[in-house]
């Protein structure tokens, strides 16, 4: 006889679980298997307490949130059948709907002490859960067996009706690059893991100097761009080698026409009086044209600046004054080029570098000076207080030397650097010719662009 049992969960009169997805589980009293003998060697009493102990496993192995064990009170307020009610074909089953029970857990006591734990469900009445047969023969003995089988039939009982997801199927595909700094891939997707059976396109980049040469590993061939589909974890290799160097563009013999910017200063002496009293330095800047024909060139050149005058043995005490001046300069250049030639790497390509000596006359002609005073208006260079010097007086012929250098862009376009350093010729500074002004030195430095004809 099958009858619902006392139970430590809590208390839910109302049947339904009391959280959606809760299942309820019946612990019934233990069945003594009359026909093999088992009533003559336990006694209904023992067969509580093993009911008990059952009672018990259940509500420690169970999960709470997502079991709850019925309790007498449950049963009595849903009005379940009697035992008379039940017979030996459906008595769990129909006991168990009667009173809500998602499953009813049994255990049957058959002779020399034996016992087996089962787990029903109550809808259909399917066995889902059983425990091994355990005996002894004290019933303190045959608790602790029957707990222990019980809390495994529990735990096996919760991994089958909660199992784990299954999780897809994914693999890594993982690409080197030899050398390293040979090139790059590009997957499509990008992606850390992929699917079974999932389309892979890969695409090799060479970097500059390298060029792509094939796949190893799990692929193979020399297209830049492949295909494949994942089937497990790989390995692939794109392999780069390092290419011939692109040589420099040689630069065409002929004409050119340029231009530029410079800067000029009488670094290591200025124009002064033949008395050596008053010193007349020049600093300024300008822009060019040149004519370049090989190993010859012609410019014009037109600059602006000035520079303070100095009495270098502290004859004149009052303060001197500062000379703007705009000058005209026509320049004649002997070079010559390709005496050092190199090849200099420059945005990825190898350009032609050429440095060469150049020996250069300038002839200034100054076109407006203008003398500035502290205190005191300013004049033009053409007069002063006193009658004054012409404009012209200022002319002067320089003789330079130094050196350049031509990087070729491409055969057409290059970009060009001098310095040069010279000799100021004397030159008419006083009113009477025949006092000359004493030599001078200068430093120029050229910056420009040409184009080659």
């Amino acid at each position: 006889m099958l009858l619902p049992t006392v139970s430590a969960a809590e208390t839910d009169t109302t049947g339904k679980p009391p959280t959606a997805g809760v299942k309820y589980v019946a612990v019934v009293e233990t069945e003594i298997d009359e026909q093999s003998g088992a009533s003559a060697e336990i006694s209904r009493a023992d067969a509580r307490l093993v009911t008990a102990e059952l009672r018990r496993e259940a509500v420690k192995n169970l999960p709470s949130g997502k079991y709850n064990v019925m309790t007498s009170e449950t049963v009595i307020a849903q009005g379940s059948a009697f035992a008379v009610d039940c017979n030996e074909e459906n008595c769990v089953i129909a006991l168990g709907s009667k009173i809500g029970a998602d499953f009813i857990v049994r255990g049957i006591i058959s002779k020399v002490q034996s016992i087996t734990v089962e787990v029903y469900e109550t809808n259909d009445g399917n066995l889902v859960a059983s425990s091994e047969a355990v005996r002894s023969e004290s019933i303190e003995e045959l608790l602790e067996r029957a707990a222990a089988v019980c809390a495994e039939m529990y735990k096996n009982f919760v991994a089958a009706q909660n199992p784990e997801p299954v999780k897809p199927v994914t693999y890594t595909v993982t690409v080197y690059v030899n050398p390293i700094n040979g090139g790059t891939v590009r997957r499509n997707p990008n992606k850390v893991f992929y699917g079974a059976g999932e389309p892979l396109a890969l695409e090799a980049h060479a970097a500059v100097g390298y060029e792509f040469t094939g796949w190893a590993g799990a692929v193979a061939g020399t297209d830049r761009q492949v295909v494949i589909a994942v089937g497990g974890d790989i390995n692939i290799i794109a392999r780069f080698e390092a290419s011939a160097p692109v040589p420099p563009p040689k630069p065409k013999n002929g004409m050119s026409l340029g231009g530029g910017v410079f800067f000029a200063g009488d670094f290591g002496g200025g124009a002064a009086w033949s008395s050596g009293e008053v010193g007349m330095p020049f600093y300024g800047g300008g822009a060019y044209l040149t004519f370049d024909a090989v190993y010859a060139a012609l410019s014009f050149a037109y600059s602006q600046g000035g520079g303070r005058w100095t009495s270098p043995n502290d004859i004149i005490p009052h303060e001197l004054p500062y000379m703007e001046r705009s000058i005209v300069t026509i320049s004649i250049s002997a070079k010559f080029p390709g005496l050092i030639e190199a090849g200099l790497y420059i945005a990825g390509s190898e350009n032609n570098v050429s440095i060469y000596p150049i020996v250069q006359l300038d002839c200034e002609f100054p076109v407006a000076a203008a003398l500035k005073y502290t205190n005191s208006p300013d004049y033009a260079f053409e007069g002063n207080r006193n009658g004054g010097y012409n404009v012209n007086a200022l002319r002067a012929v320089w003789i330079k030397a130094g050196g350049g250098m031509d990087l070729s862009l491409s055969q057409s376009a290059y970009i060009r650097a001098e310095l040069l350093y010279g000799t100021r010729t004397s030159s008419v500074f006083e009113k009477d010719n025949s006092e000359k002004t004493r030599l001078g030195h200068g430093l120029t430095v050229k910056t420009g662009v040409g184009f080659r004809m």
